[in-house]
């Protein structure tokens, strides 16, 4: 499988935007790189949001980097966020397309050293994401219809959704942004494990089962692999994994 990273996927992303058309509007360019309706200033600021985010996980795999100085990759990141943020949507690309020049060729070295040290992740193909979204739509079928009480039931499924949106989302957070909210969504549910009864139990093993599977394609063998093994220590319910 194709390795990758956050700040591949974030260099990516703003490269494809760079080489646009300087005299097009922001606006449209957003919508073309983010696979926004180019209609819609809420969807398009939507998407935006989620590419911010995106910048936050960068800084965290610049943060692990073993490097001495890791402001070297840090500053530049901190422009280039504040390139898209002080910028409003109607401006002319160029605007927007001067301040990401100078920038940009160190968040790609930045990439080089992230996945040069191991700390990437697999790219999912188009085939693993149909088959993960399948998945999670699924489950909370399942749920829906399952025999336990309303607030557990609402739990996980808010919870599934979350991965479910990280998944459609992909073409901008990424690997890194999935698996992301899949180690955040087996937290918040290991916790709510010990407070369940019953059937209860059962739901939340499958949804901490599936998350960690979502995990596992991405890191392949990374911190869940890890977490998933003494699992059943803790969690006696949870089916085989």
């Amino acid at each position: 499988m194709q390795s990758s990273s956050a700040s591949r996927q974030l260099y990516t992303l703003l490269q494809q935007a760079y080489e646009h058309d300087g005299k097009a509007q922001s606006q449209g360019v957003w919508a073309a790189v983010l696979g926004a309706d180019a209609n819609s200033n809420l969807d398009i600021s939507q998407k935006l949001g989620k590419l911010l985010g995106l910048f936050e996980d960068v800084a965290q795999e610049i943060q692990s980097l073993k490097v001495t100085n890791q402001s070297r990759y840090l500053n530049p990141l901190n422009n280039l966020r504040l390139s898209l943020m002080i910028q409003p949507m109607s401006v002319a690309w160029e605007a927007i397309q001067a301040r990401l020049q100078p920038d940009l060729p160190l968040l790609e070295a930045c990439a080089d050293v992230v996945e040069s040290q191991r700390q990437g992740v697999f790219l999912l193909s188009v085939e693993d994401l149909e088959e993960l979204k399948q998945g999670i739509r699924a489950l909370i079928d399942e749920i829906s219809s399952a025999n336990i009480d309303t607030d557990t039931k609402l739990f996980l499924i808010n919870e599934l959704r979350k991965i479910e949106e990280a998944l459609l989302n992909y073409q901008i957070v990424g690997s890194t942004g999935v698996a992301r909210v899949s180690d955040e969504v087996v937290g918040r549910a290991v916790s709510r494990w010990e407070e369940a009864v019953d059937k209860g139990k059962d739901m939340i093993g499958k949804v901490i089962r599936h998350a960690i599977a979502v995990d596992r394609l991405i890191k392949a063998g990374g911190t869940f692999y890890k977490l998933a093994e003494g699992l059943k220590d803790h969690l006696p319910l949870l089916p085989p994994m």
